[in-house]
């Protein structure tokens, strides 16, 4: 992780150690990469959320959560959140967003072709209850990254498709 008070430099901040979750430790935990990561600021305003996949090719695949309180100088241990250990492309790119209740995981399951995502009452519990969720018809079914935003009660998404519609790629919905 690295930070910066411009935006234009970037740097490790002081008394981190990165990575923050090392290929060892996916390795160790039985997936053969990280990827898909998503940080976020948890409603206490002071916790960042970083969220990441951990997966083995064609074979299984976890969402995992740590926090910090301190810019990442300390953080909790990686705790798994969602599991699928039946297939690799079903949990694409973890967006995490607070609905004022709950946490939603959204995730893109490139497989189906379908945006899904899950519930729970506390950030860094285990997410069950899938939802999918209802798209366009004229979206591409190759779908393969998104982020997701409440802003007031209205609800965005950015979704990323692998195979271009009309020359198109990306989609705000």
């Amino acid at each position: 992780i690295v930070c910066s008070s411009d935006g234009l430099t970037w740097q490790v901040p002081s008394g981190v150690t990165n990575p923050l979750f090392s290929l060892a430790n996916a390795n160790a935990a039985g997936f053969d990469f990280n990827s898909d990561t998503h940080l976020i600021m948890l409603e206490d305003g002071t916790t960042q959320a970083l969220y990441w996949r951990a997966a083995s090719a064609g074979t299984k695949q976890g969402i995992y959560v740590m926090t910090s309180t301190n810019g990442w100088v300390t953080k909790t241990a990686a705790a798994q959140v969602l599991a699928d250990l039946t297939a690799e492309l079903t949990m694409l790119s973890p967006a995490i967003v607070y609905d004022g209740t709950n946490y939603r995981l959204y995730v893109v399951d490139n497989a189906a072709g379908v945006v899904n995502y899950y519930t729970c009452a506390t950030h860094n519990g285990t997410f069950a209850t899938k939802v999918t969720c209802t798209l366009p018809s004229w979206l591409s079914s190759k779908l393969w990254h998104l982020d997701v935003k409440l802003v007031g009660s209205s609800w965005y998404m950015l979704v990323n498709s692998a195979e271009r519609v009309s020359g198109d790629l990306l989609y705000l919905l």
